[in-house]
């Protein structure tokens, strides 16, 4: 299954070192559930990367949608989850909030992720990150 998240084709895998039980508040069946099922799918992406000899590294996820991926500036305040849009207010920095997190994300795992800025998509380099959507659907 795993197979299909692109990972022989990549040399290095960065995620967000997330603990999904600190996440909410809510402690439901269905949110336990929730949790369990992200970490097996990070472990599970690990293991795939072991045996594909692909590097695999958890990054902390602190200040991942606040920090400009372009300058490193950090925003005073929390960003609201209504705002899709990351604007830096030192550098003019535009970007879509997940693809500045994603960003920030393959710099903190020594990556060179691809220069984006919102409405332009520029051909990346063969030496720049590529940000991959993972889409879970159910069984």
């Amino acid at each position: 299954m795993l197979k299909t998240l692109a990972v022989p084709n990549h040399s290095c895998v960065a995620v967000e070192d997330l603990r999904p039980g600190f996440m909410a508040r809510n402690r439901s069946l269905a949110k336990k559930m929730h949790d369990a099922a992200i970490s097996t799918l990070i472990s599970e992406m690990e293991s795939v990367c072991r045996v594909y000899g692909c590097e695999f590294s958890r990054i902390n996820p602190a200040y991942t949608t606040m920090t400009c991926s372009s300058c490193g500036t950090r925003t005073k305040s929390r960003i609201p989850l209504n705002v899709r849009t990351f604007e830096c207010s030192a550098c003019g920095f535009v970007c879509d909030r997940d693809r500045n997190a994603a960003r920030n994300v393959a710099l903190r795992a020594g990556l060179n992720p691809e220069p984006v800025t919102l409405g332009s998509n520029p051909a990346p380099s063969e030496t720049d990150a590529t940000v991959v959507e993972v889409r879970i659907s159910r069984f």
